[in-house]
């Protein structure tokens, strides 16, 4: 009974996932059930609000995904959980041309990889994937996460540019 529980609370998670609406609520908890994260959950919905929470927020504050970490390192009692989730457009395609032959793309922190599928995939400038399209590209780049196949880099060898909130 409680595996079953563990797995419609990884399913609600990734269909929220999915619909790009994230976590909204205080009770986070990773995808398998097994790791939660306690804190005041901070959703920004724009890049002015996300500074402004950044700055009035309690300490510790950790960054949450889409909850595949196995680990506590989000855990922060008493601080602040940031919620990337409402942040999640492309801002900019550029298609493939001579001149740029991989395209580009700029999209905004929260981003899953299955909202920029969409944008890239006719076009065939995404040429390396992770397993699960529901992790956030950010998310995969800070973890140094791989995509498929033997010779090819981790997902932040497509990265030309990061821009930061500090």
């Amino acid at each position: 009974r409680k595996r079953a529980k563990k797995r419609k609370i990884a399913a609600e998670m990734i269909q929220s996932s999915r619909n790009g609406d994230g976590y909204e609520c205080e009770a986070t908890q990773n995808w398998g059930g097994n790791v939660n994260f306690r804190g005041k959950l901070v959703v920004p919905e724009s890049l002015a609000s996300l500074q402004d929470q950044a700055r009035t927020a309690s300490t510790p504050i950790r960054v949450v995904g889409r909850g595949h970490s196995f680990s506590p390192v989000s855990e922060c009692a008493g601080g602040t959980l940031l919620s990337l989730a409402k942040l999640n457009k492309v801002e900019i395609f550029v298609a493939p041309s001579p001149s740029v032959p991989m395209g580009s793309i700029t999209i905004q922190g929260g981003t899953t990889y299955s909202e920029v599928i969409q944008y890239l995939g006719e076009h065939g400038a995404l040429r390396n994937l992770p397993s699960c399209p529901q992790f956030t590209v950010a998310g995969a780049i800070a973890t140094g996460t791989h995509g498929s196949g033997v010779h090819i880099q981790n997902l932040a060898a497509d990265v030309s540019m990061i821009e930061f909130v500090i």
